[in-house]
């Protein structure tokens, strides 16, 4: 889907209503196009290519209201737990799994 994806946005193309066979992770060829205003919608091992409308602005965020923010920032204070030796010995934290 990389590869393709570069493909088509470097070709110039208008690459609306192809359909691709065999697209492995059909959702990575649909996220790389979306920036150019393309996506792929999913028909089981095919991709049919779309125009899709463009976000008001690349990249942006949704707005998040600040007591929304407040609440989830409540919350994640009330389940942290700080890191000590009995907490890993009682299996939390990813061992080596987080050094890789």
């Amino acid at each position: 889907p990389v590869l393709v994806a570069a493909w088509l946005l470097d070709s110039g193309l208008d690459p609306v209503g192809l359909t691709l066979l065999d697209v492995g992770v059909p959702v990575w060829l649909d996220a790389l196009l979306r920036p150019a205003g393309l996506g792929a919608v999913r028909e089981g091992a095919r991709a049919t290519l779309m125009r899709r409308p463009q976000p008001s602005e690349a990249g942006q965020r949704a707005a998040v209201d600040a007591e929304v923010w407040r609440a989830l920032n409540d919350y994640a204070a009330r389940i942290y737990v700080p890191e000590s030796e009995s907490s890993r010995r009682r299996g939390s934290g990813g061992g080596r799994v987080d050094d890789e």
